[in-house]
């Protein structure tokens, strides 16, 4: 029986994200969140397994740039 190795993950949040006001008085917004992945595998007795990784989101509500600068 061949092992089935393809590659597919699933993400799904572990926590909500949390929509927070920054600490430096800006008026900027910051989002925290936490993510798990989820990637099935077969290991070498032939037995399917699953792996988690888990990912702190934390996203900026940043100012939109006036020009960007390719480099």
């Amino acid at each position: 029986m061949g092992k089935n190795n393809q590659l597919y993950v699933r993400g799904r949040f572990v926590r909500d994200p949390k929509v927070v006001d920054a600490k430096d008085d800006s008026g900027r917004k910051y989002v925290f969140g936490r993510l798990a992945v989820d990637q099935p595998f077969t290991d070498s007795n032939g037995d399917t397994q699953t792996s988690v990784s888990y990912f702190e989101l934390k996203a900026f509500d940043l100012p939109p740039a006036k020009s960007l600068t390719v480099m």
